[in-house]
């Protein structure tokens, strides 16, 4: 009995001692004690710290995120497929009359579909946009979001953050990879219709093989206008692949009446084995071999398209200095900063068009209130 009577007042001595510890501890800012935890889940996520007290991204913002990568994911991957169907039925009559193998049109349509991506992209964005609210919108998760005292305009802020990370995206899309996709499918596309051998590595500087025994080389060819620039023309015996004839040109445009190339500011020098046979200089001149017409040289891809910010905008200040026309390459140039941009521009004009049907779905059952009000008053029937 003394042992236990030892031991309970010892642990008394020591309860006593404890307890005002205890509560200056408690004053002084609980640095040993454990806080309570929070009463429930409410109180947990309002006591939650936040970095800079963002409130962004939150569930909804995942769950909104979500279903319009997942819905513009299957307008892009129909649109894909509907383009590469089109193609290959357009190609169907040369694929069979050039005997092209099966390999290169499957190759071929890999090739053109980053194309294909690169502008149908901010069309599928408008569309997914109109389908994931409209979506919502039927199921009534929209009201059920304005419940809880979130803005409309919040709602929308998820789909903006990744059409601006979209359009960010399709713009380095088309300055590291675009180019030389182009480039392959402009190739596996002209081997498939037949046309002529030429260069595709460097758009700036282009070789072509003629008709007759010759082989064109220039800098710039004006589609639209039929000009070239720089053009050099090598003409070659057939049997010895030896050079006999060369003509150069500052500038030369295609005469409709006389069905020639009017070459200017050129020379043309002839060659016997290693040796010059004639040279002369001309200001005006035409020549018979150089007989092929505009269409032999337009190519179905712009040559812009095959060149990223940087190429063209050396390649149009290089053709500036020799003086031709280069408004339309500018325009290609400024497109390439302002056509990934249009994604997040479909994105913006497609909440308008949504919003507008929402508030009309919201007043409804006002006016169908007040056509009942007004039935009753004058006894009509409802």
């Amino acid at each position: 009995m003394s042992g236990w009577r030892t031991s309970y007042s010892l642990s008394r001595a020591l309860r006593s001692l404890w307890h005002p510890f205890k509560a200056g501890l408690q004053e002084g800012g609980g640095i040993l004690i454990r806080p309570s935890p929070p009463e429930d889940a409410f109180k947990r996520a309002a006591s939650r710290w936040r970095v800079f007290s963002a409130r962004f991204p939150m569930i909804l913002d995942d769950y909104v995120m979500r279903d319009f990568i997942a819905y513009m994911m299957i307008v892009l991957a129909t649109f894909l497929m509907l383009l590469l169907v089109f193609t290959l039925f357009e190609l169907l009559g040369d694929i069979l009359r050039n005997q092209i193998s099966p390999v290169v049109v499957g190759e071929y349509l890999l090739s053109v579909s980053p194309y294909f991506l690169y502008n149908i992209t901010p069309l599928c964005v408008l569309l997914a946009v109109l389908i994931t609210f409209g979506l919502m919108q039927r199921s009534n998760e929209i009201v059920a979001i304005k419940a809880t005292g979130i803005s409309i305009y919040r709602i929308v802020v998820p789909v903006l953050i990744t059409a601006s990370l979209l359009a960010a995206g399709l713009f380095f899309f088309d300055q590291f990879y675009l180019p030389h996709a182009n480039k392959r499918q402009d190739a596996l596309r002209n081997l498939i219709k037949g046309k002529p051998a030429q260069t595709y590595l460097n758009p700036d500087r282009k070789w072509i093989f003629g008709q007759h025994s010759s082989i064109y080389y220039y800098r710039f060819f004006d589609s639209e206008r039929d000009q070239f620039g720089n053009l050099s023309v090598f003409q070659f015996d057939p049997a010895t692949f030896q050079l006999t004839h060369r003509v150069y040109a500052e500038r030369a445009h295609w005469e409709d009446n006389l069905q020639r190339w009017i070459c200017e500011q050129g020379w043309e020098r002839t060659l016997r084995g290693p040796a010059i046979e004639n040279y002369r200089t001309f200001d005006v001149s035409t020549f018979a071999a150089i007989n092929e017409p505009p269409v032999y040289f337009k190519k179905e891809v712009k040559q812009s398209s095959e060149m990223n910010y940087e190429e063209l905008r050396r390649y149009i200040h290089d053709l500036q200095q020799s003086g031709f026309d280069v408004v339309r390459l500018k325009v290609q140039l400024q497109k390439k900063f302002a056509f990934p941009f249009i994604a997040l521009v479909m994105a913006v004009l497609a909440v308008p068009f949504w919003s507008i049907r929402w508030f009309r779905t919201c007043l409804r059952p006002w006016e169908t209130s007040a056509n009942y009000r007004r039935y009753w008053r004058h006894g009509l029937p409802i």
